[in-house]
């Protein structure tokens, strides 16, 4: 094995395929809804946070798209982060960005 063969392997390894890039943008959303509506006192983003709460406090991994599977596609606790978004506030919010390289993504906090 050649040594640009290793790294590209090493680098795949280590980006999201396709199908978990797209439940990562799904999670990704629900967590922009709470930190936006947070924030905001708009209508548009109240009724976003409602419909992003009824998802993340729907129990059960029976369906791909659910917010229990798509946290255990990441090795994400669902009930930590379910209670992590629901005790966010306005008050107590901070921005934090997301960096993303390439097809890659990384989370970093902007603390």
């Amino acid at each position: 094995m050649l040594r640009d063969q290793y790294y590209d392997r090493i680098s795949r390894a280590r980006r999201l395929d396709g199908e978990s890039r797209l439940l990562f943008a799904v999670l990704e959303d629900a967590v922009h809804c709470y930190t936006v509506a947070a924030r905001s006192g708009r209508p548009c983003h109240q009724l976003a946070l409602d419909e992003a709460r009824q998802w993340v406090n729907t129990r059960g991994d029976r369906y791909l798209f659910s917010f229990d599977s798509i946290c255990r596609v990441f090795d994400l606790e669902p009930e930590l982060l379910r209670d992590r978004l629901n005790s966010l506030g306005g008050a107590t919010m901070r921005p934090c960005r997301f960096r993303k390289m390439g097809r890659s993504t990384v989370l970093t906090s902007s603390e």
